[in-house]
C-alpha cells in the first residue's frame, strides 16, 4: 500500500476550471472558447515567470496584464526570485542608467541611437592616463575593468539639461538616421548642422550657457557630423585639406610618447583614404574612365601605402623602440597599444585591397591580395 502523499496547496482556477482541458467537444465554437482560455491562461504565468529573470523590465509591464480576480499560484517564489535576481545584479559592477523618456522620444524621432557610434569615438590618446598610470600603477586594473569608455554612454543622461548639447545630438542622430536609411527631407541634417553650430558659438561666448564638459561633447560631436557627413555625400575627407595635415604634424611633433605621435601620424595618412575609395568606387561605375582614371588613383595609393610604412619605420627606430606592429605580441598588451596595432593593420589593408584592384599586372595584384589577406588575418587574431 503506497505511503499518503502529504496534501498539496490547492491551486488557483479561473471561474474554477482545470489546468489542463481535453478537447472532447463536437462543438466548434466550445472547443475555440476552451484551448483560446487555456492559452490565454498559461501565457500569462509563463510571462509573469519570465519577468522575474528580467528585474530592468518588469517595471514596463503593465499590472493590468493579470486576470481580474486572479491570483498567481507561485507568488511567493516570484517574489523570492525577484529578490535574488536583484542581488545577483547588483553584484555584476556597474549596469548602465535606463534611458529617460525624453531621450526614448529623441532616439524614435530619428530611428538611431547615437551611442551607437561608440566605434567611431573609441580612440584614446591615453596621454593623461599615460602620466597617470606612471604616477599610480595600480590604477590600471581599474582602468581595464571600464567597460563605457565613450563620452557617448553619458549622453542620454544628459538630454534635454543643454540646448548647445541637444542641438549637436539632433544634427549627429539625423544625418547618421538619414544615412542608414531613414525617410527625412534631404536638408533637415544641414539645417540641424547649422544650428548646432549657433548653439556652441553662443555657449563658448556667454560661457554661462554650457557647461565645459558638454562643450567638449558638442564638439566632438560636431567632428563625428563630419565623418558621417563625408560618407553619406562619398566626398573626399575634409581631412586632406593642408591646413588640417599641418594640425597633425605639430600635434604630433608635441607629443613625448612614441604611440601618441604614431596616432597623431596615422590620422594624417588616414585621411586621404576616403577620397582614394570614393573616386575608385566612380571609376568601377564608369568603365569607359577606367584606362585614364586608374593611374591616378593608383599612384595616391602606392604614395599612402608607402607613407604609411615609412611612418612604421620611423616609428620602431626612435627610443624607447617599440616592439613593430606587424608581429602578434608576445606579451599582454594595453587597450590603447591593441588599438593602435589594429587601426593600423585596417588602414593598410584598405590599401592593400586597392592595390589589388588597381594594380596592372596580375603578380602585383596577387602580391597585393596576399597581403591584405595577411592583414585581415593578423587583425582577427589582435581582437580575438
Amino acid at each position: 500500500m503506497r505511503p499518503k502523499l502529504p496534501l498539496r496547496k490547492p491551486r488557483s482556477r479561473v471561474q474554477d476550471r482545470p489546468a489542463f482541458v481535453f478537447v472532447d467537444t463536437t462543438g466548434p465554437s466550445d472547443a475555440k472558447t476552451i484551448v483560446r482560455r487555456h492559452a490565454a491562461r498559461s501565457g500569462l504565468v509563463r510571462r509573469q515567470e519570465n519577468i522575474t529573470t528580467l528585474p530592468d523590465s518588469r517595471e514596463s509591464i503593465p499590472a493590468a496584464t493579470r486576470a481580474p480576480g486572479a491570483t498567481s499560484p507561485t507568488k511567493k517564489r516570484h517574489r523570492m526570485c525577484r529578490e535574488n535576481a536583484l542581488v545577483d545584479v547588483s553584484n555584476l559592477g556597474f549596469v548602465p542608467q535606463p534611458l529617460t523618456s525624453t531621450y526614448e522620444k529623441f532616439r524614435l524621432s530619428y530611428n538611431f541611437d547615437i551611442t551607437d557610434l561608440t566605434s567611431f569615438t573609441d580612440v584614446d590618446l591615453a596621454t593623461n592616463a599615460y602620466r597617470l598610470l606612471q604616477d599610480e600603477p595600480n590604477r590600471l586594473v581599474s582602468l581595464l575593468r571600464k567597460q563605457y569608455s565613450s563620452f557617448l554612454a553619458y549622453l542620454p543622461s544628459r538630454y534635454g539639461t543643454s540646448t548647445c548639447l541637444d542641438d549637436a545630438m539632433h544634427c549627429v542622430a539625423a544625418r547618421a538616421g538619414q544615412t542608414l536609411g531613414f525617410q527625412m527631407p534631404e536638408s533637415i541634417p544641414y539645417i540641424l548642422y547649422g544650428k548646432a553650430l549657433k548653439s556652441l558659438q553662443i555657449a563658448i561666448s556667454d560661457g554661462t550657457e554650457c557647461t565645459v564638459s558638454d562643450i567638449y561633447c558638442v564638439t566632438r560631436l560636431l567632428v563625428l557630423y563630419e565623418i558621417i557627413d563625408e560618407m553619406y555625400r562619398k566626398v573626399s575627407s575634409i581631412f586632406e585639406a593642408q591646413e588640417w595635415q599641418h594640425v597633425f604634424q605639430r600635434a604630433s611633433d608635441l607629443q613625448s610618447d612614441s604611440d601618441c605621435r604614431l596616432w597623431w601620424k596615422l590620422f594624417g595618412i588616414t585621411g586621404f583614404l576616403p577620397g582614394i575609395l570614393k573616386d575608385l568606387r566612380n571609376l568601377i561605375e564608369d568603365s569607359s574612365a577606367y584606362p585614364v582614371g586608374s593611374s591616378a588613383i593608383l599612384e595616391r595609393a602606392k604614395g599612402m601605402y608607402k607613407a604609411l610604412h615609412n611612418e612604421h619605420v620611423f616609428y620602431q627606430h626612435a627610443a624607447p623602440h617599440p616592439q613593430s606592429l606587424f608581429s602578434l605580441p608576445a606579451a599582454a598588451e594595453s587597450p590603447d597599444r591593441i588599438r593602435l596595432r589594429v587601426f593600423f593593420i585596417y588602414t593598410i589593408m584598405y590599401i592593400c585591397r586597392a592595390l589589388a584592384t588597381l594594380s596592372s599586372t596580375e603578380i602585383e595584384r596577387a602580391a597585393s591580395e596576399v597581403e591584405a589577406q595577411m592583414f585581415a588575418s593578423q587583425a582577427l587574431l589582435i581582437e580575438e
